[in-house]
């Protein structure tokens, strides 16, 4: 139990915890020696003036007998108020004390978790592309005699790291910078082509086919924010698509707000994850999908870090072997 007790005082909560109590007590005791005094003087008080025809003498000792008996009386009562008092404080401060602390921690401890895991993610992500240059690089130094093509196909994969290790570097710099813009009047059809222009070789590539079912009607949006997110949400639906299938863009309305959203005929995914898609460096099982995905699972976190700095939502629907609605619902823009 001591060993508890201190352990927990050590800790940050336990110190922060402490210097809460430290300063409420000190506070508490303040205003008992305050009101104790204050009791105390007025008790004190000499009793006021008799008529003369009376005993003064007499009287007056025993009016100071009385006095002195309820004073003596009064201060025990009033100390022993004072100390319930404090050890209710006490008692009711260390909690109070313990969960200020907790809730002072919590955000700091979760920001500090978060960029460990990051840290730690980010470290594994960029030593996969280094150690298959390191290794490409070794096995071209040690043969003796290199042919051209030897050389040719030792660059050409040290190249295609090095755009992984590009990438990887240009989206961790998109999760860190936050890009707040305004709202304006922009055409759903146009930023949807934009969006798909982005993707076009990766959708051919993959036999995917994109179709823009957004409307002409302008509405109000962050457009680079909705531009990029749309991009996020097509490049992750053609990923996980199978070959020949269909991606859809279209739109929802409620009253003048606007919800894009990006559908998706892949393997789906389960409810137990969709919480967690828009984490940093999910990836779904490949267990799950149809075809070998490569990528940082970064897309999708950045997708969430730019719609918190413009004030837009993202959500999720999806069912297993049926595939995805992935949705971006812009909100009123800040005043």
């Amino acid at each position: 139990m001591m060993r508890q007790m201190k352990d927990y005082i050590t800790s940050p909560t336990g110190r922060l915890a402490v210097t809460y109590l430290a300063i409420i007590m000190s506070l508490t005791m303040l205003f008992s020696v305050i009101i104790y005094q204050l009791a105390s003087s007025q008790l004190d008080r000499p009793p006021k003036p008799i008529a003369r025809n009376i005993d003064r003498e007499e009287v007056l000792l025993r009016v100071k007998d009385i006095l002195d008996e309820r004073a003596e009386l009064a201060r025990a009562d009033m100390l022993a108020v004072l100390v319930l008092l404090n050890a209710g404080t006490l008692i009711s401060g260390a909690v109070l004390s313990h969960l200020l602390a907790r809730r002072t921690l919590l955000p700091i401890e979760m920001a500090m978790k978060a960029q460990t895991r990051f840290v730690t993610d980010a470290s594994h992500e960029l030593k996969t592309p280094l150690t298959s240059m390191l290794t490409t690089a070794e096995v071209a130094i040690r043969k003796k005699d290199p042919t051209k093509k030897h050389l040719r196909d030792a660059l050409v994969v040290m190249h295609s790291d090095t755009i992984k290790l590009h990438n990887l570097t240009t989206a961790l710099l998109d999760m860190s910078t936050e890009k707040k813009e305004h709202y304006r009047s922009i055409e759903l059809y146009g930023l949807g082509e934009r969006a798909k222009k982005r993707v076009d070789i990766l959708a051919q590539e993959a036999g995917i086919t994109i179709i823009n079912r957004l409307p002409r009607e302008r509405r109000s949006l962050p457009e680079k924010t909705a531009q990029k997110i749309l991009g996020i949400y097509l490049e992750n639906a053609i990923k996980y698509s199978s070959a020949g299938s269909k991606v859809r863009m279209y739109h929802e309305m409620s009253g003048e707000l606007v919800t894009l959203c990006v559908e998706d005929g892949g393997e789906g995914i389960p409810q137990s994850d969709i919480d967690l898609v828009f984490d940093r460096f999910y990836r779904v099982d490949n267990s799950r999908s149809s075809q070998i995905v490569e990528g940082h699972g970064l897309g999708l976190s950045i997708a969430k870090r730019l719609a918190e700095a413009n004030n837009v939502e993202l959500s999720l629907e999806s069912e297993l072997k049926k595939g995805s609605i992935f949705k971006m619902r812009t909100k009123k823009e800040d005043t």
